[in-house]
């Protein structure tokens, strides 16, 4: 039985209000098709088309600080966020058989500019990290990272609850910032805390964020209590209430004009 015939008997068995729904009400099971068929069309192209952007045509150029580099077979790459949330974009490619090690300063360097055939858009004087490694093969493999996003402190809990990363943090603003040399505990805090940003918080509820992340229970309440405390110091939450019943709250960010 050929995917066709699989396709007319799966479509076929399909309730008509949910095909009416999906597709319209004057659609038919052969227009349908036709249209799932462009779409597996379309797909073939944007495959194509990564194909393209992933160097499987042209090889790529990057100038760094000590010299340039050739690439073939490269990839462009948004890398998973590290354990405080910061994501890395990378250039991955193999350098030529003639490339002798040494030419290129491994660990941090910096990219002038990238020419990646297909790809208009790479960031360019950006300070980066180089690693060359031999397979056992002719060529050595070639990454050169460099910082790309930030998301929140509780960036990897969101992923394991939705599925999807949450939004980016924006720019850094210019001068310091109320969260500069915060600890990532107290971050992790925060984040929460701005996740439900009507709530009184209290020692006992910050306690129970740290042991729900799996910090020890020995010194839990104390860091608990130090940290909702500093971050009031911060002004990123106001206290009240008196001393044997003090709550936090979040304070809203002013918009901007």
């Amino acid at each position: 039985m050929s995917v066709f015939a699989d396709l007319d008997n799966i479509l076929r068995a399909c309730p008509a209000e949910y095909l009416a729904e999906e597709y319209g009400p004057d659609a038919t099971v052969e227009s349908i098709a036709e249209r799932l068929v462009e779409g597996i069309r379309a797909v073939a192209l944007e495959c194509a088309s990564l194909g393209e952007h992933t160097g499987a045509q042209m090889p790529a150029t990057v100038e760094l600080a000590d010299g340039t580099v050739t690439l073939t077979n490269w990839s462009l790459t948004e890398l998973a966020p590290d354990f405080y949330g910061h994501s890395y974009m990378q250039i991955g490619g193999w350098l030529p058989e003639d490339y002798k090690p040494g030419l290129i300063s491994q660990g941090t360097n910096h990219m002038v500019r990238a020419d990646l055939p297909g790809i208009a858009d790479v960031a360019q004087a950006v300070n980066v990290t180089v690693e060359a490694k031999g397979y056992g093969g002719p060529q050595r493999f070639m990454k050169i990272q460099w910082r790309h996003l930030s998301y929140p402190a509780n960036w990897l809990e969101v992923l394991r609850e939705t599925g999807k990363l949450p939004a980016p943090l924006g720019p850094k603003p210019k001068g310091p910032s109320p969260v500069d040399g915060l600890s990532y505990r107290a971050q992790q805090l925060l984040a929460h805390v701005q996740d439900d940003p009507g709530t009184r918080w209290q020692t006992g509820r910050a306690e129970q964020v740290y042991a729900d992340l799996g910090y020890p229970k020995r010194g839990r309440r104390h860091n608990a209590r130090s940290d909702l405390h500093e971050l009031a110091a911060r002004e990123l939450l106001t206290v009240h209430g008196p001393d044997d019943s003090r709550y936090f709250l979040y304070v809203q960010p002013k918009e901007t004009v």
